[in-house]
């Protein structure tokens, strides 16, 4: 029976954050997600996600780790509504998570060994060398960088260039770039591109002349590194 399971038949399709990374809705417009670390000297962080007030659709939230080759090391946070399946119900219509999130779904593909198609890609499938877990990165004196990502999107915010009427205005990325031997402990993450026809490749386009109210979602995307306690 737990073979015939939706979890089961699924699993591949469902997303499992870290055990040790969490969330906290701070109000309507705000939320904070954490990620601790097993280790006494490891830097535990934290990414604050905050909307401008005058936002009345709350944007869908994927936020990740990867490697400054573009490789996802972990998914910190995804909205529930997109955890379970590749095809959900967003906003009244079903919608593929490579339409709403195309840049986090595509990286997600190095961990699942599924592409936003269905099929199994045996190209950016999981490697032996490769570690899907950020605490490594987290350790000090070692001269650890990644990158920290959001991706955002509304539905049905259109313009003349982005006409669809579920879709609107492409999902925005926004990133910082986290060295963790560096003195800074908060990195505010900056619009970096959009995933606009990124839908089966994740390739990020940087040209955001076309993207209009979209860009007035986000009010700050602020992480935060907090310093463990060496061991003895």
């Amino acid at each position: 029976m737990m073979e015939q399971s939706y979890e089961s038949r699924n699993s591949a399709q469902i997303v499992r954050a870290s055990s040790l990374a969490g969330f906290g809705e701070l109000s309507s417009h705000r939320k904070l997600v954490a990620r601790k670390t097993n280790s006494a000297n490891a830097h535990d962080l934290s990414v604050y996600v905050s909307f401008r007030d005058e936002v009345q659709e709350i944007p869908t939230v994927a936020v990740w780790a990867e490697t400054t080759a573009g490789t996802m090391i972990e998914t910190l946070y995804l909205e529930r509504e997109l955890d379970f399946a590749d095809t959900v119900d967003w906003h009244g219509a079903l919608t593929q998570r490579n339409h709403i999130l195309p840049i986090w779904r595509n990286r997600y593909t190095a961990i699942s060994g599924i592409g936003p198609d269905g099929k199994v890609d045996a190209v950016t499938g999981a490697t032996d060398t490769h570690s899907f877990a950020l605490d490594k990165y987290l350790l000090p004196g070692k001269d650890n960088k990644f990158i920290i990502c959001v991706e955002v999107n509304v539905a049905a915010d259109t313009n003349d260039k982005w006409p669809d009427p579920q879709v609107g205005q492409p999902s925005l990325l926004y990133t910082a770039l986290i060295k963790l031997d560096k003195s800074e402990r908060y990195a505010i993450l900056e619009l970096t591109g959009h995933g606009g026809r990124a839908e089966n490749n994740g390739n990020i386009q940087y040209e955001l002349d076309d993207i209009t109210t979209a860009k007035g979602l986000v009010d700050l995307l602020l992480l935060k590194l907090d310093a463990g306690v060496p061991e003895d």
